[in-house]
């Protein structure tokens, strides 16, 4: 293994760590209190427990998101180092996400369904997404991330009354 490699994969790790520690920190469970470990979780009421559900996909967005800002900004990175950021941005989001302050303006007025925070199951699930929609990023031409992340939006919505445009119009106090 090449030496770079192998010290973006140490670096990689540390980061998912310093996650795991953080949302431990502050109190965020390893898994579902429900006992029951799954890959995916359909149910918008029981978000945010599982490896996976509705929401994940929206983290495809944000690593999508991640890479067009750094192709923009930062067209010659490295992939590797567009990577290692895209996970430092997500680690960072995950801790943010989770903070009682945070999920107390998640809290919905009406449609979305409740968010109560992330299990740290979750919070991996979730990174493994952004880093999914980083290495999509990187493959796609701008019209096809933007078509990419209107379809993920558009799918999430429908399934679940949420997305990145009705949680953003939420946040700012229009009701929809």
């Amino acid at each position: 293994m090449p030496e770079r490699l192998a010290a973006q994969l140490v670096l990689a790790a540390g980061l998912l760590i310093v996650m795991m520690l953080g949302l431990r920190a502050i109190g965020r469970p390893w898994t579902c209190p429900c006992g029951t470990i799954r890959l995916w979780q359909p149910d918008p009421l029981r978000s945010s427990q599982q490896l996976a559900d509705w929401y994940s996909l929206l983290h495809v967005s944000f690593g999508l998101g991640v890479c067009a800002v750094l192709h923009r900004f930062a067209p010659r990175w490295p992939f590797g180092a567009a990577v290692l950021t895209a996970l430092a941005s997500s680690a960072v989001w995950e801790i943010v996400e989770n903070l009682p302050l945070v999920i107390r303006l998640f809290v919905p007025p009406g449609g979305a369904p409740p968010y109560g925070g992330d299990t740290v199951l979750n919070s991996l699930g979730d990174t493994a997404f952004v880093i999914v929609g980083t290495l999509l990023g990187a493959r796609l031409r701008t019209t096809g991330v933007l078509l990419l992340v209107l379809l993920i939006d558009l799918t999430v919505s429908l399934a679940i009354d949420d997305g990145i445009l009705l949680g953003g119009l939420r946040l700012i106090g229009l009701r929809i």
